[in-house]
């Protein structure tokens, strides 16, 4: 309901409005003010009679939001579910890498600690464990594992920091719990690490040929370090004839130790000769 402000004289010397005017103010203020809680009466029983059996709405509005918080909370799980469901998929299909990581360092592990005084028999297991940790690091990188698979993961063990761990994922942990002994104590019982094998020389033309360009460049640019106006055509120019005056000196060593060796062949034929 809209009041009406009525309007009263005030005099220049301030004088308060009639106690008339003052009274039908504070009556329009309290009719508004009922008609205001009569319009919120209103609202609250036609909320009520709109609602199912008479009931209050609330309760119809505080189970949407419980219906939709647990819609929530299912979402989650379903995802979770999921997330596993894949995680499993992808160790099933890797099952055989793993179960045979897994054997290696048991079996390691067993024959570590039974054959003693055998450790330098042992090198290709320890080598072959160790690279199936790297295996192990390679596949968590790729993502053809889950993250937290390990290598003997029912081994319990707890790291430097206190933290309880299941399995290994470095190879040198492996070492300090199933093996008893750090990655160096263990190659030292090994003995030296096997070196790698060496490639096979190509003695070809072209191979020949490839190797003494190698030097030729490496022995330039360190002429050129010396000399700073050096050509390259002029270096090898320079080679070139120091070779040919080594292979003319080393001719005529030969020759004179040819001639040496064929004058005493010459001498001791003549001696048995002689004998006859």
């Amino acid at each position: 309901m809209k009041t009406t402000r009525t309007k009263h004289p005030v005099t220049a010397a301030g004088l308060k409005p009639p106690a008339k005017v003052k009274a039908n103010t504070i009556a329009h203020i309290k009719s508004a003010k009922e008609a205001a809680a009569d319009e919120l009466v209103a609202v609250r029983q036609s909320l009520t009679k709109n609602a199912p059996g008479g009931r209050s709405a609330a309760p119809k509005l505080k189970a949407r939001r419980d219906s939709r918080a647990s819609g929530i909370a299912t979402a989650n799980d379903l995802e979770a579910q999921k997330k596993k469901v894949a995680d499993e998929t992808v160790k099933n299909l890797y099952l055989k890498d793993i179960e045979e990581w897994n054997k290696h360092a048991a079996d390691l592990k067993t024959n570590f600690g039974a054959q003693i005084g055998t450790f330098a028999a042992m090198r290709d297991q320890v080598e072959q464990v160790r690279k199936d940790h790297s295996a192990l690091k390679d596949a968590i990188r790729k993502g053809t594992v889950p993250a937290d698979t390990r290598i003997m993961p029912e081994v319990a063990w707890k790291d430097k920091e206190g933290k309880e761990r299941h399995g290994f994922l470095d190879f040198q942990d492996y070492c300090r719990v199933a093996l008893g002994r750090s990655k160096q104590a263990v190659y030292s019982m090994l003995g030296d690490k096997p070196t790698q094998r060496a490639k096979e020389v190509d003695d070809s033309v072209e191979g020949v040929t490839r190797r003494g360009g190698v030097v030729l460049n490496n022995l330039f640019m360190q002429a050129l370090a010396k000399d700073k106006t050096l050509k390259f055509d002029q270096f090898v120019e320079r080679l070139k004839k120091v070779a040919t005056e080594y292979a003319k000196e080393e001719t005529a060593k030969a020759s004179k130790v040819e001639t040496k060796k064929a004058a005493k062949l010459s001498a001791l034929r003549a001696i048995a000769d002689s004998a006859a």
